[in-house]
């Protein structure tokens, strides 16, 4: 029996489950589908949480006096609103737009 199977046949409350249970169209999804959304998951899980925390770091050298805080301790990584600014930072290498762009099909 595949794992998936096994989920199908014993669901826990966990995303796998969730995607070995599930329907589309009225159509469960096929072992391969459950398998290559799972890999989807981690892999966009990795780029997240690593194009998050060089974005960060990068903020952090743009604000020596901000580096200076948090390693002094004067500010405490757990206050949820420097968790909370350093996710709204945009990863290393991707600059906000700076004109408009008109896309147009071919």
């Amino acid at each position: 029996m595949s794992r998936c199977a096994a989920r199908r046949d014993a669901p826990h409350s966990d995303v796998v489950s969730l995607l070995a249970t599930g329907e589309i169209d009225g159509a469960e999804l096929t072992d391969a589908e459950v398998v290559l959304n799972c890999y989807s998951l981690i892999l966009g899980g990795d780029e997240t949480t690593r194009l998050t925390m060089s974005g960060g770091v990068l903020a952090l050298l743009r604000h020596p006096e901000q580096c200076c805080a948090l390693r002094e301790g004067s500010v405490p990584l757990e206050t949820p609103n420097q968790l909370s600014q350093m996710l709204c930072v945009p990863p290393a290498g991707f600059e906000p737009a700076t004109k408009s762009l008109e896309v147009t099909p071919a």
